[in-house]
């Protein structure tokens, strides 16, 4: 399954998308995915991986 997460930031539009084939296993992706995009696009923000994963969960969506 294709799990996507977009950016909360204001004014990023960054969407990361990861194939998974579970919710946990799509979270732990997306987190590492994350971590990328905050180093490029948002180097001023230092975040923790479960901080990460906190703002990932709830705004995860799933697709066949």
């Amino acid at each position: 399954m294709q799990y996507t997460f977009v950016c909360p930031l204001e004014g990023c539009t960054e969407v990361m998308k990861v194939e998974a084939e579970n919710d946990g296993q799509a979270l732990d992706m997306l987190v590492e995915t994350a971590k990328g995009h905050l180093s490029d696009a948002h180097p001023e923000l230092h975040k923790t991986d479960e901080e990460i994963k906190s703002d990932i969960g709830p705004k995860m969506k799933k697709s066949e």
